[in-house]
């Protein structure tokens, strides 16, 4: 019985020696990637329990995050708006109905809802939202509006401040470089479907677009191909009329389709509108005017909420979507900026230690090839919102590895959930998970310029994070906890001296008499580590202008206790 006892513990042991030798040879192994070695690579996994880095490589460095970003515009809209919060789409009514003729104007007063028409997220669709809207009128037995529809996406700029002008040429045509704005329609994007062509010799077209897309002008400048796979890109800006479309096509190929980024999606709501009530029977007299509502007599018939936060930030986390990032980061910045980067800065201030003032948001999505973040701060952060009340909602947003999300194609490893990155030039992941020895992990891996294609970059942070889920992490600076040391301290002459004096009954009233004696309060601040081993300490007695306070620091290893004299950092070893 001994015997298979001795023989259990040894196994056991090899099992967790061999699981640090692999998560080393691993590690050893990227680090020494030609391809590896020719970018910036960087990580930071860090101990829930404890808050400290397990291991870490050039986790201070500043990195282009892409939209791992999302997970700061997430977890800080989940903690500063809450989880049921919703936004509101308002549909009113300006003005007398007569024999069936509205003499006024039918009003739609957005509220910045990314997800107003889309479907997405649980929200209604956009043939539903105007079936709603038709029935609404047909049931007040509406045939004609003398009026105009007015559209007012004004709770956000309506101007170049819909995008970050960080954002590249490139992106700012195609579906995930839409721009954010007060009103926003079928997640601001529509498709366009390409035959291509029978030989070299002729030329593909274009034959379909979105109906609520028929208003803008598509210049097609694609080419053909016979060796080349489909590669087209759609080139636009904020408020444009025009889409170009260039790339290559491949000849002979079957149909397929592409998605643009809608120019002015508030003008393809008030227009496909206009063109759906006409076409059910109820004439709209007036045009499309995108302007500020005058509501003063105006009657709300409608309120289109969006799914709330929680559902919001599934969207978001699970498929990448910028633009319900950019609307939550903006809405973050309401009264204070039109950013979702600025908003991102000022809320994530007081996280930032001295080593981050350098950090860089820009946006709120990780769109931005200007955004700069740490590892190192990424994992502190998401370490930080374990302790939320709406923590199992963010949890739950990312994705489960191998199941669901953007993370479908990745490698199943235990437990991981993380948010993924991918730019030109950028790969990066950062969430949780738990190692061998049931830590449980906050990281962040970011590879930055790194000549290898995406897949491959893919496998080696996949290789690094299975070995670290397998591998038995131990705390590099392990020590007890600090409520063994509160006896300790109150037995410290100097707190014993400030004791007696906030207890002393000479010159206090009769109230004050009734509360003594003050028992002492002790608390301990900050979380020890290799970098800063110290606890700071403050023991306080007392009330109101007879309270008094002492400041020690303790070295969370040693049990060195020092006080503090003069003030300005100046110690003194105690003698317990």
């Amino acid at each position: 019985m001994r015997i298979s006892f001795f023989i259990g513990i040894f196994i056991c042991f090899g099992h967790l020696i061999s699981a640090q030798t692999g998560y080393i040879n691993v590690r050893e192994r990227l680090l020494n990637n030609p391809a590896v070695q020719r970018g910036q690579v960087s990580w930071s996994f860090r101990d829930i329990a404890s808050g400290q880095e397990l291991d870490a490589f050039q986790s201070n460095k500043l990195m282009v995050p892409a939209s791992v970003l999302k997970t700061f515009t997430t977890a800080l809209a989940l903690t500063r708006l809450q989880g049921t919060f919703a936004f509101e789409t308002k549909l009113l009514v300006n003005g007398k109905i007569k024999r069936s003729h509205l003499r006024g104007d039918l009003m739609v007063i957005g509220g910045g809802d990314p997800s107003f028409g889309s479907g997405l997220a649980g929200s209604m669709p956009g043939d539903s939202v105007l079936a709603e809207i038709f029935r609404m009128l047909n049931e007040a037995g509406i045939e004609r509006i003398s009026g105009d529809l007015v559209i007012d996406p004004f709770a956000l700029p309506y101007d170049h401040r819909v995008i970050s002008p960080s954002w590249i040429w490139e992106d700012l045509g195609n579906y995930y470089g839409a721009g954010a704005f007060g009103l926003n329609w079928r997640n601001n994007e529509f498709t366009v479907s390409i035959e291509p062509a029978k030989s070299h010799d002729d030329s593909c077209r274009i034959a379909s677009v979105s109906n609520w897309a028929k208003h803008l002008e598509l210049v097609n400048k694609m080419s053909s191909a016979y060796d080349n796979e489909e590669d087209v890109y759609l080139f636009s800006a904020p408020f444009s009329s025009k889409v170009f479309l260039s790339g290559t096509v491949k000849c002979r190929g079957e149909l397929f389709t592409e998605r643009g980024a809608l120019p002015d999606p508030p003008l393809a709501f008030g227009l496909e509108l206009r063109d759906y009530l006409n076409s059910h029977g109820i004439e709209v007299e007036g045009n499309v005017k995108i302007q500020q509502a005058n509501t003063q007599d105006a009657q709300v018939w409608k309120v289109f909420r969006s799914p709330d936060l929680r559902a919001l930030i599934i969207e978001v986390n699970q498929n990448s979507n910028n633009l319900f990032a950019e609307c939550l980061g903006k809405r973050l910045g309401y009264g204070y900026s039109e950013s979702g980067g600025d908003a991102l800065e000022r809320y994530l201030s007081e996280y930032k230690p001295e080593a981050d003032l350098d950090m860089r948001f820009d946006d709120a999505s990780g769109l931005s090839r200007k955004n700069r973040i740490s590892t190192s701060f990424q994992s502190r952060f998401l370490r930080n919102q374990t302790g939320s009340t709406e923590f199992p909602y963010f949890l739950g947003s990312l994705p489960l590895a191998g199941e669901e999300g953007t993370l479908k194609s990745f490698r199943k490893i235990n437990q991981l959930r993380a948010k993924s990155g991918s730019m030109e030039g950028v790969r990066a992941y950062a969430g949780y998970f738990y190692d061998a020895a049931s830590h449980w992990i906050s990281f962040s891996v970011i590879f930055n310029q790194v000549p290898a294609k995406g897949s491959e970059q893919r496998e080696l942070i996949a290789d690094l994070l299975d070995a670290a889920s397998k591998n038995a992490f131990t705390l590099p600076f392990p020590y007890a906890p600090p409520g063994m040391l509160r006896d300790t301290l109150l037995n410290l002459k100097p707190v014993r001296e400030m004791l007696e004096r906030v207890n002393n009954p000479e010159g206090y009233d009769s109230e004050t008499q009734k509360r003594l004696p003050f028992k002492p309060n002790v608390v301990f601040r900050g979380e020890p580590d290799v970098s800063n081993p110290y606890w700071m300490v403050e023991v306080s007695a007392g009330i109101d202008n007879i309270g008094q306070r002492l400041r020690f620091r303790v070295h969370a290893q040693s049990r060195r206790i020092e006080q503090e004299v003069g003030g300005q950092e100046n110690w003194k070893e105690m003698k317990p």
